[in-house]
């Protein structure tokens, strides 16, 4: 009978030790409920280690800021065939740069430019359209002049 008592008495304070514990190492779950850590520990943000790739390059994107315009240089260039080459020269790509003006822009935005990727072509053509105008494809004008909306601001 006095060891069943004194059993009692350690299986008690044992239970008390691990409330303590347990109200000590998580105070907030303690107010919302017994359950509620398993919750929170599905919507805690857990840090994610990323390898760092030297010849990653976030350009931007290029649905958000095409334009008619340039819609109508790719089409007329290559049909907006990024893996299109001119037989008699270097241009290549949707907008058919030459290898002169890839390497010109390169330098001139300090990257480095995969001309494989249709992504990174239609960026290099956008930017450069947009930041020098449309001198570099003076040569297909006639054809993609045609048919573009003239926007007059009021």
């Amino acid at each position: 009978m006095k060891y069943r008592y004194r059993f009692i008495i350690y299986l008690i304070l044992l239970i008390i030790t691990l409330l303590v514990a347990y109200l000590i190492f998580y105070p907030k779950t303690a107010e919302m409920g017994f359950y509620s850590h398993i919750m929170m520990s599905e919507c805690m943000i857990q840090q994610v280690n990323i390898p760092y790739y030297v010849e990653v390059y976030t350009l931007g994107t290029l649905t958000e800021e095409r334009t008619e315009k340039m819609d109508k240089i790719m089409n007329a260039e290559s049909n907006d065939n990024s893996i299109a080459k001119n037989p008699t020269s270097s241009a290549y790509g949707r907008c058919q740069f030459l290898k002169s003006t890839r390497d010109y822009v390169e330098k001139k935005w300090d990257i480095k430019i995969n001309w494989n990727d249709p992504e990174q072509q239609g960026y290099a053509c956008e930017r450069l359209l947009r930041e020098e105008g449309d001198s570099h494809w003076k040569e297909s004008k006639e054809v993609w002049s045609l048919n573009l909306k003239v926007v007059t601001e009021i």
